[in-house]
């Protein structure tokens, strides 16, 4: 599936650990969102998810390790 240019735009513009911690969000769309804003963000997100994964927070841990899971397929 491919992401519309205004989302992979917006995307870019975003920074990836604000990103991450809308993964704290009681909304599954905003954590959705998230999610698929960080992976079209590709390598530039990676530094945050792959710190993101190690960390202490269960919930942001578990989203950062499915979303590095994802941009390996």
């Amino acid at each position: 599936m491919r992401m519309p240019l205004l989302l992979l735009l917006l995307a870019l513009q975003q920074d990836p650990d604000k990103l991450i911690e809308k993964f704290r969000s009681e909304a599954i769309a905003e954590r959705d969102e998230a999610a698929a804003r960080l992976k079209a963000m590709g390598r530039a997100a990676l530094p945050a998810l792959q710190k993101a994964a190690k960390g202490s927070d269960p919930v942001i841990a578990a989203n950062a390790t499915a979303v590095l899971r994802k941009k390996r397929k």
